[in-house]
């Protein structure tokens, strides 16, 4: 029918959980070796609700700060 590719597909762009999932369901044997070579970095502190499930995030503060003298502040 000669279409043009943008006209026959849709090319936007995927979540990295989508193609995780796609991944994960065709090619199983390509996942597992590519899985390896992802990285995740811990999540980053939020403010939640107090009815959260999540345990509460506990920073020592005073270990944070070094003390002033009367004449530093001047």
């Amino acid at each position: 029918m000669r279409y043009k590719n943008d006209e026959m597909y849709d090319f936007n762009l995927i979540s990295p959980t989508r193609a995780e999932k796609l991944m994960a369901a065709n090619a199983p044997r390509k996942w597992t070796k590519m899985r390896k070579c992802i990285t995740q970095t811990g999540g980053k502190p939020s403010v939640a609700h107090a009815s959260d499930k999540r345990p509460a995030l506990s920073i020592a503060v005073v270990d944070s700060f070094e003390d002033l003298d009367a004449n530093d502040l001047i």
